[in-house]
């Protein structure tokens, strides 16, 4: 299953938000540990959307899911802004009312063993799931270094990149932040950085159109 943060805020107006405001500090967090690295979503940060009488709940969903759940209300943000952005060009009626990068933190790192973009033709590539940001970044950042797509091959192992690159199952994968630096650590090299040449919008926040009709308080709040 192909992970990402979600994250459900509840306002002071909210039913859920009396039942629960004596509890709010012990706001739940459900998450793959590789996958804290938005910084608006951290414990102080969660801290501070409470002081404004916000009950904020990290989800993991994958992203067919994550959108269902914004269609039906049962979501009100959603953080993948590629994922949010790509829906909307296809017609589905979600927005992106936040951006938290210009310019994305994904690391292209490989195994010791290889020092330059040319040893990884013919070889098989760590990526996310087909047309997503990762891969885009992936495809661009080896573009621009003259290996075309059809010299190598990308394996879609969605969240599970970091773990594929330690055991040796690919010799090179995209990473974020945390998961290039746990791989530095243990020997790894870090071959480029998407945010010296690439140019996108990552992280932030995603929402229905019509909760931001009819929510226009919470999220002026929130945003």
């Amino acid at each position: 299953m192909v992970l990402h943060w979600r994250a459900r805020f509840y306002s002071r107006q909210h039913p859920r938000w009396h039942s629960k405001r004596r509890n709010c500090a012990r706001s739940e967090l459900r998450y793959p540990a590789t996958q804290l690295r938005h910084s608006f979503l951290r414990r102080p940060e969660l801290e501070h959307f409470e002081s404004y009488g916000f009950e904020p709940q990290i989800l993991v969903l994958e992203p067919r899911a994550a959108l269902a759940a914004l269609m039906t209300g049962d979501l009100d943000f959603y953080t993948a802004t590629g994922t949010t952005t790509r829906a909307a060009l296809r017609g589905v009626p979600v927005r992106v009312i936040m951006v938290g990068l210009n310019r994305p933190d994904h690391v292209l790192v490989v195994s010791k063993e290889i020092t330059s973009i040319d040893q990884l033709r013919g070889k098989v590539i760590g990526g996310y799931t087909a047309q997503a940001t990762v891969n885009t970044v992936l495809i661009e950042l080896l573009r621009k270094r003259g290996l075309k797509p059809d010299e190598y091959k990308i394996l879609n192992v969605g969240t599970a990149r970091l773990p594929a690159l330690l055991s040796g199952n690919v010799p090179a994968a995209v990473l974020n932040g945390l998961e290039t630096a746990k791989a530095v650590k243990q020997g790894f090299r870090a071959l480029a950085r998407a945010a010296d040449e690439i140019e996108l919008a990552t992280g932030g926040l995603g929402a229905l159109v019509a909760s931001i009709q009819s929510k226009r308080e919470i999220f002026r709040l929130v945003v």
